[in-house]
């Protein structure tokens, strides 16, 4: 899998790190494998490292990634995520899904 979750208790976030080209789906089951673990604590904080690959993602991707991750919002209830990008084209990437993700109705 393009992700890897790497939880260690001596930093307080929790990093997915994307060590090559992904696509939605993966990133919705990585989500799901995090915030769906037994003893998961939604308030710790997780950086979404991107900065190892060239992220391909249009309109559609990311908003497939945004809809798809719905279903965890009770699970994530309070959490903050960043997004680490390399590239400056990629800024605008990870600023549309923070923008979509915002405007998602959300029933909690």
């Amino acid at each position: 899998m393009p992700i890897e979750t790497i939880i260690d208790p001596g930093q307080p976030f929790v990093t997915q790190k994307v060590t090559e080209a992904l696509v939605a789906t993966e990133v919705i089951h990585a989500q799901r494998e995090l915030y769906l673990q037994p003893g998961y604590n939604p308030m710790r904080p997780v950086l979404w490292d991107t900065s190892r690959v060239d992220v391909k993602a249009g309109f559609s991707d990311i908003l497939e990634m945004v809809e798809g991750s719905t279903e965890l919002w009770s699970s994530m209830k309070g959490g903050k995520t960043a997004i680490l990008v390399a590239e400056q084209q990629h800024l605008a990437n990870a600023r549309l899904y923070k923008k979509l993700a915002e405007a998602m109705p959300r029933d909690l």
